[in-house]
Formats: structure tokens, C-alpha cells, sequence
């Protein structure tokens, strides 16, 4: 490696030589040429100048253009960041509308729950209550045969004008009507044997008319 006492004497040999040569040629120049040479300082002059000046211009049109670049910025964060402001405040109210919700539907639920259970309970009540009228309308419709035990003309008076109503009595007693009751007259089974009525065979509507008219003529 070459030392700086080394090189320094050959750096100077080169600035000197090259010194002479710069000067030699700046002598040996005709007036055309140092006229060239003139104007060309001259134009270097202006072009650096304009240069300088164009540079300057287009640093204050930089800084200009930063600064309105800075403020757009600026403008477009604190735009994003109300934006996300507005986004997180919605997603809060958001949050807390579903949190109302849900426990506006828990309430609903609840209250339908509740409602099932109450209208569940009345309709049980009202079943009972159409099971105790009907029991009490059945005990007055045999509150005769209850307190009546012992007036037994009353009671099969009753019986016998019921069951008129749903058949009628012929079909029954194979007798005619017992407006004067009397038990002789109630046909037996001697009675049945007689007329050959057999027992599992239904009772025509013309051997009904026929002991009807029997009946009718025994009577007289």
C-alpha cells in the first residue's frame, strides 16, 4: 500500500503540468476564439443564473405543493379517522341494539311463556267449571228421584214420561199407555209365551199394533 508521502509529490507534478498546458493553450488562443470563449462565459453566466433561478422557483412550487400535499393528508386522515369514529359508534349502537333485542325477544318470550301458562290454566278452570254445572244441572235433574225416595208413583210418573220422549213405551213394556198404572196389566213372560213373542227376535211394528189392538179390546 502506497503511503500519503509517496503519492503526495507525483499529485503535485500532475496539478503543475496540467497548469502549463491550461495556460500554454490559453496564450496560443486567436481573438475569434477568445471571442467564443467570451461568450460562452457570458451564456454559462445566464444558464446558470436561469439555472438558479428556475431551481428556486421550483423549490417554492415544491414546498407549495408539500404543503398542499401535508393538508390533504392531514384533511384525508382526520376524514378516516371521523370515519372510523362514526363506524366504531355504530358498531356500539349496533352492539346495544341486539343486546335490545334479544332481550326485548327474551321478554316477549317470557311473556308469551307466561301467557301460554295463564291462558292454559283458564282454560283448565273453565273445563272444570262446565264439569261442575254439568254435575249440578245432572243433580237437579234427579234432585226428584233423591228427595221423592218414598213416592214412588211420582218418580215412575217421571221415568216413564222421560222415556216416552226417547222411544216409545210400546217398544218398552210391549204395553199401551199408563195413564191409570196397574201392574196386572204389564204383559209377563206366561204373557209372551202364550202369544209365541220369541225373546231374540225384535218386536214388529205390526205385532205391536197387533197387541196394541189386544190390549185395546182386553180393556173393554
Amino acid at each position: 500500500m502506497l503511503s500519503f508521502q509517496r503519492v503526495l509529490p507525483g499529485i503535485g507534478n500532475g496539478i503543475v503540468a496540467y497548469s502549463r498546458v491550461a495556460v500554454r493553450c490559453y496564450a496560443t488562443k486567436t481573438p475569434e476564439q477568445m471571442e467564443k470563449i467570451a461568450n460562452y462565459q457570458v451564456n454559462k453566466a445566464k444558464y446558470r443564473d436561469n439555472v438558479r433561478k428556475l431551481r428556486k422557483q421550483y423549490s417554492e412550487e415544491y414546498a407549495d405543493l408539500q404543503k398542499q400535499y401535508d393538508t390533504i393528508r392531514a384533511e384525508k386522515a382526520r376524514a378516516n379517522e371521523e370515519k372510523m369514529k362514526l363506524k366504531a359508534e355504530e358498531a356500539r349502537e349496533a352492539k346495544v341494539g341486539n343486546i335490545r333485542y334479544h332481550w326485548e325477544h327474551l321478554c316477549n318470550a317470557e311473556i308469551m311463556k307466561t301467557m301460554r301458562q295463564t291462558r292454559g290454566v283458564m282454560n283448565q278452570l273453565h273445563r272444570e267449571s262446565e264439569k261442575r254445572n254439568h254435575m249440578r244441572k245432572m243433580l237437579d235433574a234427579h234432585m226428584v228421584y233423591l228427595a221423592n225416595p218414598y213416592k214412588l208413583e211420582e218418580v215412575e210418573k217421571r221415568v216413564l214420561e222421560e222415556l216416552q220422549e226417547v222411544v216409545p213405551i210400546e217398544r218398552v213394556f210391549m204395553a199401551g199407555p199408563y195413564d191409570n198404572f196397574d201392574a196386572m196389566t204389564v204383559p209377563t213372560m206366561e204373557n209372551y209365551e202364550e202369544n209365541e213373542v220369541p225373546d231374540n227376535k225384535p218386536v214388529t211394528k205390526a205385532r205391536v199394533q197387533e197387541l196394541k189392538k189386544q190390549w185395546a179390546e182386553s180393556r173393554q
